[in-house]
């Protein structure tokens, strides 16, 4: 019965937080919270805020096209341990759909070069 009521309970949250839509961040206080490039306070609050922008204009097509899955763990990841990001967000939800995946997947420590090089060995002595 537990084991039920669990289930039941996790599958309402997925499925309240995809009703639940975009989730809103205040990031205009993200971007005051970000520390300065280059010593230039000004200059660094202006690109983020024009990076979270962006960022959230552009999300509607990247969450209509996550997965219900996707979208509840990318929100939560989004949140967490720090202000929240829709560049973050939507990074997120980008390399979680496979459509708009730019890398293959194969690993987090394999690097793909399109022209390797030869190997040399070292001459024999």
């Amino acid at each position: 019965m537990k084991a039920a009521a669990c289930v039941l309970t996790l599958l309402w949250s997925v499925s309240a937080a995809s009703a639940a839509g975009i989730p809103k961040f205040d990031y205009a206080r993200t971007c005051r919270d970000t520390p300065p490039v280059a010593m230039d306070q000004k200059a660094t609050f202006k690109q983020c805020m024009a990076d979270e922008k962006s960022a959230r204009d552009s999300l509607p097509q990247a969450w209509a096209h996550a997965s219900a899955g996707a979208r509840q763990q990318c929100s939560a990841m989004t949140q967490m341990g720090g202000q929240p990001s829709y560049v973050e967000l939507l990074t997120c939800l980008e390399m979680e759909n496979p459509k708009t995946r730019t890398a293959p997947d194969v690993g987090i420590n394999t690097f793909h070069n399109p022209h390797p090089q030869p190997r040399r060995t070292p001459a024999a002595d």
